[in-house]
């Protein structure tokens, strides 16, 4: 006979073993034990594939909020720079002059747009008279690592307008990459 010490134990399919193997093996002894292993061998397999996507799950968890703090971070030490320069500057672009805003935008976006198309759309955004005051900026996103969003509303003496405005930031040095002007003032 074959000793079977702990069925509690790690070695408890060879204590069943054991148990069947003891005693006269019949066809019914067979199935169940080989139903049995099968059973086992099923849930060994499943609690692996469950790990691993347990691990796949928490492993993208973490890269996401690694990402957002990432983020975050970097919205928090902008705060200090890129805020009060968006408070300098927007004035003194919202005169529409067109030297003053190739003056504060970057070189990518001044050869993207022919003087000519610039002025047309400076004169079209002075529809929206004099900038009167500005809310707090919003972090919105970072790209490339130098390439700073904010989105904020403009009050002008025509209508508000949601500006989105993107920075280059060359060494703590900021110019205008992107603007946009979003307000209903421009369409009457």
């Amino acid at each position: 006979m074959l000793p079977c010490y702990d069925p509690s134990s790690a070695k408890s399919d060879q204590c069943y073993l054991t148990r069947i193997l003891n005693t006269r093996p019949t066809a019914a002894r067979l199935t169940s034990f080989a139903v049995y292993i099968g059973v086992t061998c099923i849930w060994k397999c499943m609690i692996k594939i469950l790990k691993i996507i347990g691990i796949f799950i928490l492993s993208m968890i973490l890269l996401f909020s690694g990402c957002a703090f990432y983020a975050y971070q970097k919205g928090q030490s902008y705060e200090a720079t890129a805020v009060p320069y968006i408070e300098e500057v927007l004035p003194k672009i919202s005169n529409w002059d067109l030297e003053t805003n190739k003056l504060y935008s970057t070189p990518e976006s001044n050869e993207s747009m022919k003087d000519e198309d610039l002025l047309k759309l400076l004169k079209w955004l002075s529809k929206l008279g004099q900038l009167e005051s500005i809310e707090k900026p919003q972090f919105s996103g970072i790209m490339n690592g130098n390439l700073i969003k904010y989105v904020f509303i403009a009050h002008y003496e025509n209508g508000d307008a949601t500006i989105t405005m993107q920075l280059k930031d060359d060494n703590g040095e900021f110019l205008i990459n992107q603007f946009h002007v979003d307000s209903m003032a421009l369409i009457e």
